[in-house]
């Protein structure tokens, strides 16, 4: 069972970075090097900034592989989600077999 958590962990993570990238790059296209730096360093800020302007990238750019921005932000948010719902599980899980 935990194996398994560490597969579906290790799909969402790689997830995670992709959006991360997405929204990474149009970070520094529309704020500059600064703004793009400090979203390197804090992938929380990147993620706010991205739920902020979704609509405004969704109306500037054309989509990625078919999707909007404002869907690539929604599907971020929930792999961080269910990132920290698998890391807790992981970690309860891997204690009580101690």
């Amino acid at each position: 069972m935990l194996m398994i958590l560490g597969l579906i962990g290790l799909l969402v993570g790689l997830v995670n970075l992709a959006c991360l990238i997405v929204f990474l790059i149009q970070l520094f296209k529309a704020k500059g090097v600064g703004h793009g730096i400090a979203g390197l360093c804090c992938g929380l800020y990147t993620l706010i900034w991205g739920w902020q302007n979704a609509d405004q990238l969704d109306a500037a750019n054309p989509p990625i592989a078919g999707m909007k921005y404002a869907q690539i932000i929604r599907i971020w948010s929930a792999c961080v989600g269910v990132s920290v719902i698998i890391n807790v599980l992981t970690q309860v899980m891997a204690r009580s077999m101690h």
